[in-house]
């Protein structure tokens, strides 16, 4: 019969370090006998790789000095990647994303009215791929203006608003002028993940790459306020 051998707590020292919780294993109905499998939920995945990726990081300091090293980030499970249309040149979400040159995505909301394929798109602003780092995307390539706005909230048309003014300073002109050159030239603001910049981009681009950004980000700071 399995038992569950794993202790509940592994004692290393400070801080006790709590296992997450694993959901009751169910009997693999094989002709395997008494294997069992574990299938831990979605929340104790979550949990495991919080734990993972905060004792790497705390074991690079010393008592006698300080070792800087970079250490790459766990894309988070409720992260928005693209997943179809296209393939990763390495790790899904620290790699480029190279879009299916012969698909044509879908027109969602104005994201691709004229039904060009992403060899037209690409192309067009003279990329091949778009980079994502740390599970976002760099779209700074395909950027035609970036500020800092100074009200950052999930109010995707405030930050628009700002954005608009920020970048009216900048070119000596006025916030509606912006806006109306972004409608008319399929522009659109993207929010980054510091929740301060913003950049203009193609909506063709932008709006056919799944991603998450400073909404998201913003969102998930301010879940308990």
């Amino acid at each position: 019969m399995f038992q569950n051998k794993f202790p509940q707590k592994i004692e290393s020292g400070r801080p006790e370090i709590e296992l997450p919780k694993m959901e009751k294993p169910e009997k693999i109905e094989n002709g395997t006998g008494g294997l069992t499998e574990w299938k831990p939920n979605e929340d104790s995945i979550k949990k495991a790789l919080e734990y993972f990726v905060e004792r790497k990081v705390t074991k690079t300091s010393t008592t006698e000095k300080t070792i800087e090293i970079k250490q790459p980030i766990a894309i988070r499970m409720d992260m928005i990647l693209p997943r179809k249309g296209g393939e990763w040149t390495d790790k899904p979400g620290n790699s480029d994303w190279v879009p299916n040159r012969d698909e044509i995505p879908k027109d969602r909301h104005g994201t691709n009215p004229e039904h060009k394929t992403w060899d037209e798109i690409l192309n067009e602003y003279g990329i091949e791929s778009i980079p994502f780092v740390d599970g976002y995307p760099d779209f700074s390539e395909v950027s035609r203006g970036q500020v800092k706005i100074d009200d950052f909230t999930e109010d995707r048309g405030a930050n628009f608003a700002q954005a608009d003014e920020k970048l009216a300073e900048q070119r000596g002109c006025t916030p509606q002028e912006v806006k109306a050159w972004r409608e008319a030239h399929g522009y659109t603001w993207h929010e980054c993940e510091d929740c301060k910049t913003m950049q203009k981009v193609p909506t063709e681009v932008h709006g056919n790459v799944s991603h998450s950004g400073g909404i998201s980000v913003y969102k998930s700071q301010h879940a308990d306020t």
